[in-house]
């Protein structure tokens, strides 16, 4: 009786030291990687989230999980399994919607079964809702009667070019609305020849008018309707009405009526040093407008710019 006694005193401490390893051994957590495991086992599990590319990663109990997957129900789905693995605190849901399902929603933290009930996590600091876009340019209406001069890109004449014919130049002067440049100055400016009529061919005058059809800024190109730019002259020597240009300047040749050997110019060229004044008349037959001619157009109807 003795001996069970003492038997069974000794025992005790033995068996404590026991009860006592074995509940320590129990209730060790597992490392990060093993409860990552763990998640990403139950993930797989779930036949709802078959095949999709989720990753996990643990945290001393917190789960993180990214990717993406097919829409919101399997976003809300992963983040529930990995909530009722034991150890999980907390599980970040970093997982994204694929395009075309439902929109991407901000990450959202779940309490695991160990932590209670789920949150929202804070958003970051520097996060601001996006902009709204700047409203569209309003467009500008360029008035009629509103002058644009050109430079004329190539020479003019009744001898070299027919009714129908184009040509181009570029605008001299920057086009301005209420203080604000609607065309700027070096513009490409396309035109055609209206009239052409040399002496050497028709009886009466000689004619040669061109107008603008077309200005391009800004990427953009706009058809316009301008007045025409008209060099008349009559036969016999009589001259009347042209206007044209050279050099930097625009002139105006208005001639009047000449007989028995008397006539009269009146008016005449500003700059240019009166070079297109002698150009302009070809003997009895050809009227010329001489390249780098500045030339001034009315407009005959609004024209509406885009900025």
């Amino acid at each position: 009786m003795i001996g069970k006694l003492r038997l069974s005193v000794f025992g005790l401490p033995l068996m404590a030291a026991v009860a006592v390893f074995v509940a320590t051994g129990c209730s060790k957590k597992p490392t990060d990687a093993a409860l990552a495991t763990e998640v990403q086992k139950k993930i797989m599990a779930d036949s709802t989230l078959t095949a999709q590319p989720i990753s996990v990663a643990a945290n001393n109990g917190t789960v993180t999980l990214s990717g993406t997957v097919g829409d919101q129900s399997m976003r809300d789905a992963a983040a529930k399994d990995a909530s009722q693995v034991s150890d999980v605190r907390t599980v970040v849901n970093n997982l994204n919607v694929a395009a075309g399902a439902n929109a991407n929603e901000a990450p959202t933290n779940s309490e695991g079964a160990q932590g209670g009930s789920a949150s929202a996590p804070p958003p970051p600091a520097n996060a601001q809702a996006s902009a709204a876009p700047p409203p569209a340019p309003q467009p500008i209406v360029v008035p009629a009667g509103t002058r644009i001069r050109v430079r004329l890109g190539q020479t003019l004449s009744t001898k070299e070019n027919q009714t129908g014919d184009p040509f181009s130049g570029v605008v001299a002067d920057s086009v301005r609305v209420n203080g604000q440049t609607v065309i700027p100055a070096g513009a490409r400016a396309r035109g055609v020849v209206t009239e052409s009529k040399g002496l050497g061919k028709f009886k009466g005058q000689a004619v040669l008018a061109i107008r603008l059809d077309s200005i391009s800024a800004d990427g953009r190109t706009y058809q316009v309707r301008t007045s025409h730019v008209e060099r008349v002259e009559q036969g016999k020597g009589k001259r009347s009405a042209v206007l044209t240009g050279g050099g930097a300047g625009l002139g105006a040749l208005i001639g009047g009526l000449a007989g028995g050997g008397k006539g009269a110019l009146i008016g005449g060229l500003v700059g240019g040093g009166g070079g297109a004044a002698g150009s302009a008349f070809t003997g009895n037959k050809d009227l010329v407008i001489p390249a780098e001619s500045i030339l001034t157009f009315d407009l005959e109807r609004s024209l509406t710019v885009t900025p």
